[in-house]
């Protein structure tokens, strides 16, 4: 529930080289040492604090806050969720905690690297043919900041969110009213216009190994397999075919719910018509002897 920023990145740890015949041959690295993270996150801390001080995000402590002066309440937000502590109570207050009689023992092995209080983290490593983990390894990096499962609505109106991991201290859930809780959630929503997913290398849209490494997706027919579907529209004088999941499959996908499904005779139910026109559904809700307004 912090605002501790963050990236995950899913990168290739090795390197594509052309042979002598213009084909790719991918390389495999060693994996990195303690020592190597070390470096690769100072060179990353230096780069990145650089580049915040060029654009007078980071500013030292005698300079004016420029995001404080364009947003002040939405600084507030962000500095008391880094800080750990209540945006609507006393100055310096930490939410309400459920902690363990004893704390968790710090025996851990330190894999991450270190330096100018940014750490880099390269512990997970998926073989190529496995493809089951992959995709939990994107789902996991395509993952939303807050898990919803984990969040509970307590008797006197509170909100209580259970941590994945319990923390150093043995703290296992952390308290919060409606009020703070909607201030932690909107420190963490993202600017406006802002991309979430950034594609690098030689798996960049325009690489040029690109359409020699990934491999080329399979022609689209009419109708393809899970219900995407194409169309052809012109535009600016061309065509251009676009992929589109009907509605019914994304209602069956998300919320399980099939809709062509007839619960009387058990069969499946066709698209005959859209009825757009609140006069033309009001009649035929009337005459199949249903209510017009919505329950």
């Amino acid at each position: 529930m912090n605002l501790n920023v963050h990236f995950h990145a899913l990168a290739l740890d090795g390197v594509y080289i052309l042979d002598a015949f213009g084909s790719p041959t991918f390389f495999g690295l060693s994996p990195p040492t303690l020592p190597d993270l070390n470096l690769l996150a100072a060179r990353i801390a230096q780069a990145i604090l650089a580049l915040l001080r060029r654009r007078r995000i980071w500013v030292d402590l005698e300079d004016a806050d420029p995001v404080a002066e364009r947003h002040g309440a939405l600084a507030r937000i962000a500095r008391a969720s880094m800080n750990g502590t209540l945006v609507f109570g006393p100055a310096g207050a930490k939410p309400v905690r459920l902690q363990d009689a004893k704390p968790r023992e710090g025996n851990r092995v330190e894999r991450a690297g270190k330096a100018l209080g940014f750490s880099l983290d390269a512990e997970v490593r998926v073989s190529a043919d496995n493809r089951l983990h992959r995709e939990r390894l994107c789902r996991y990096l395509l993952r939303p900041p807050l898990a919803k499962g984990r969040l509970h609505e307590t008797m006197d109106g509170k909100y209580a969110f259970e941590l994945k991991t319990p923390w150093a201290d043995g703290t296992r859930v952390l308290f919060f009213s409606g009020e703070e809780l909607v201030a932690r959630l909107t420190a963490l929503v993202p600017p406006p216009r802002m991309h979430l997913v950034h594609y690098y290398g030689v798996l960049a849209p325009n690489a040029n190994l690109r359409p020699l490494v990934v491999p080329e997706a399979p022609e689209e027919e009419e109708t393809l397999s899970g219900g995407a579907c194409c169309y052809e529209e012109e535009r600016k004088g061309r065509t251009v075919r676009r992929r589109w999941v009907p509605w019914a499959e994304l209602l069956l996908k998300v919320f399980g719910v099939d809709v062509f499904f007839c619960p009387k005779c058990e069969g499946r139910m066709q698209r005959i018509a859209w009825i757009t026109q609140p006069r033309v559904i009001n009649a035929i809700l009337e005459c199949v002897g249903r209510k017009e307004e919505p329950p």
